[in-house]
């Protein structure tokens, strides 16, 4: 009976231990965070989809500093969610961070820099009106 009990134990904190992993890594893998910060804007949730867009941004930038037009993409959709939370200043903040990723991106896909670039003009522009 006791070894049962130690069995189950150990089966537990391995299981423990494999899902802590799990969840480290998930937690850590940029495009995870952007997907759930994603579903978390559709369905209203702003202050739990700024919270994974800084995860997000904070992973990339750590893994994949160059990853300019993801980045760009990510800090427009902070300050979206920053601008629906009424936190208009912060959300100027992360437009201009958007701004700055998509002229950073010019150079190397000058297309989708364009649209990153005109995004983040065109919010800066709304958000001051």
């Amino acid at each position: 009976m006791r070894h049962a009990r130690c069995m189950i134990i150990a089966a537990a904190l391995a299981l423990f231990i494999i899902g802590a992993q799990t969840a480290s890594a998930f937690q850590s893998d940029p495009l995870s965070l952007f997907t759930t910060a994603d579903r978390a804007f559709e369905a209203g949730d702003y202050k739990t989809a700024a919270t994974f867009y800084e995860q997000g941004i904070f992973a990339l930038s750590a893994t994949a500093p160059e990853e300019y037009i993801t980045l760009g993409y990510a800090y427009s959709q902070l300050g979206r969610c920053e601008v629906l939370m009424g936190n208009l200043n912060m959300a100027l903040i992360f437009f201009y961070q958007a701004l700055d990723m998509g002229y950073a991106a010019m150079t190397t896909d000058r297309e989708d820099a364009l649209r990153v670039v005109i995004s983040s003009h065109g919010a800066i522009l709304d958000t001051y009106d």
